[in-house]
């Protein structure tokens, strides 16, 4: 799942932005965030001189948007920019919990 959804924030990044990142998917340690966050607006806020949250909030509707994110309950902007995201519970079925590289 965790690699599905960095594949779908590539995508979305080049292709709103025109941006190659290094997409940095973090599992959260308290699952009230989510299952994992990303970075990723402020990594590109800072290369494209824009506002974070405002970067988060154009990502977040791309990915909810795209197929992958039929996977996600949600996804939210937090704090300066940071992205929650939140897995269906369905979508997990079989998966065996979460590890330290997040959900595995």
């Amino acid at each position: 799942m965790k690699t599905i959804i960095e594949k779908a924030l590539k995508n979305i990044v080049a292709d709103k932005f025109s941006n190659a990142v290094n997409i940095l998917l973090f599992p959260t340690k308290d699952i009230s965030y989510g299952d994992f966050y990303t970075p990723v607006a402020m990594q590109l806020s800072k290369e494209i001189q824009r506002p974070a949250r405002e970067i988060a909030a154009e990502i977040v509707e791309a990915l909810l948007a795209s197929e992958e994110g039929r996977l996600l309950g949600r996804a939210e902007v937090a704090g300066p920019g940071f992205i929650n995201i939140f897995f269906w519970r369905a979508a997990c079925k079989g998966i065996r919990g979460r590890g330290p590289q997040g959900l595995v």
